[in-house]
């Protein structure tokens, strides 16, 4: 293996396409893996169809029924209030001030 194939295999990524961004962005939110940020992108492909089903149908109801990672389990409970919080909410306070 050459230096020159070695360093592009293993060189960082730095392009990343609109899909991953979303991913690592979801991944931010407490109680969000990697699996189940990869469940979450199939069924919603970004953060205004999140939003749309998590308004339209309660906090938690619709993303309940997502399904992650190799064992195809729900989304848990935390991650689940988290992205309610998160993307519901009206207005953030700072409650250190």
């Amino acid at each position: 293996l050459t230096f020159a194939a070695f360093n592009a295999q293993f060189r960082k990524q730095t392009q990343f396409t609109v899909r991953e961004m979303y991913q690592k962005m979801l991944m931010q939110a407490p109680g969000l893996s990697a699996a189940k940020t990869v469940g979450l992108s199939a069924r919603y492909q970004n953060f205004h169809e999140l939003e749309s089903a998590l308004r339209q149908h309660g906090r938690e109801s619709e993303v309940e029924h997502v399904r992650c990672g190799k064992s195809q389990r729900r989304l848990g409970l935390k991650a689940r209030k988290a992205l309610g919080e998160l993307l519901t909410v009206e207005e953030y306070v700072d409650e250190d001030a």
